[in-house]
C-alpha cells in the first residue's frame, strides 16, 4: 500500500504539477499514509481517521471479535506474512514508530467514539506522543461512530475538521 501511495504523490507531483501536498487515510489507509510520510517530505501534512497505532492491536481485536485467541494468533499473522514475503516485518509500518520522523508537519487525528477496533484511549496515547515530539496534531472525537465510520456519522463535523484543517496547513498556520 505504501508503494501505491508514493505512486499516486508521484504522479500528483508529475501530472497536475502539485507542490503542495496533504494525505488523508481511514483505517489501515491512515497508517498507510503516516508510514509514507516518515520517508517522504512532500507529504507536508497528514488527516488521519481511524487509525490503529500499533498493527499488532488490529489483529488481536479482530481476530477476538471473530471469535479466535489474540495470541498465538496476531504472532501467527506475522509469521506467515515473514515467511510468505520473503522477510517482511510488518511491525515496520507500526504508526507509532513514525512519530519522531514526522517534524513539524501538521496532523489531524478523527475517531469514534465508539470504535471498538482502533481504540479511542490509544488514539489518544497518539495525540500526546506526537504533541510531545512537537508534531502540531489535533484530535476530534465523533460521538457514536465505529471503526471507519466518523465520515457518515459526523459528516458535516468531519468535513469541517478536515477542511478547516488544511486550509490552516496550506496557509501554514
Amino acid at each position: 500500500e505504501q508503494d501505491d501511495l508514493r505512486a499516486v504523490i508521484d504522479w500528483v507531483e508529475r501530472e497536475k504539477g502539485a507542490s503542495w501536498i496533504g494525505v488523508l487515510g481511514n483505517s489501515m489507509g491512515a497508517a498507510t499514509a503516516i508510514t509514507e510520510a516518515r520517508s517522504d517530505p512532500r507529504v507536508q501534512a497528514l488527516a488521519l481517521d481511524s487509525m490503529h497505532t500499533r498493527l499488532a492491536y488490529q489483529f488481536e481485536r479482530r481476530l477476538e471479535r471473530a471469535g479466535h485467541p489474540s495470541y498465538p494468533g496476531t504472532w501467527a499473522i506475522f509469521a506467515g506474512a515473514f515467511a510468505r514475503t520473503g522477510g517482511l516485518d510488518l511491525r515496520q509500518a507500526d504508526p507509532a514508530d513514525a512519530i519522531d520522523e514526522l517534524g513539524a508537519r501538521p496532523v489531524l487525528l478523527t475517531h469514534g467514539s465508539a470504535d471498538d477496533e482502533s481504540l479511542l484511549e490509544r488514539t489518544g496515547g497518539i495525540r500526546d506522543d506526537l504533541a510531545a515530539a512537537g508534531v502540531p496534531v489535533k484530535l476530534r472525537v465523533c460521538e457514536g461512530a465505529g471503526h471507519g465510520m466518523v465520515d457518515d456519522v459526523c459528516p458535516d463535523g468531519y468535513a469541517a475538521w478536515v477542511r478547516d484543517f488544511f486550509s490552516a496547513a496550506v496557509a501554514g498556520g
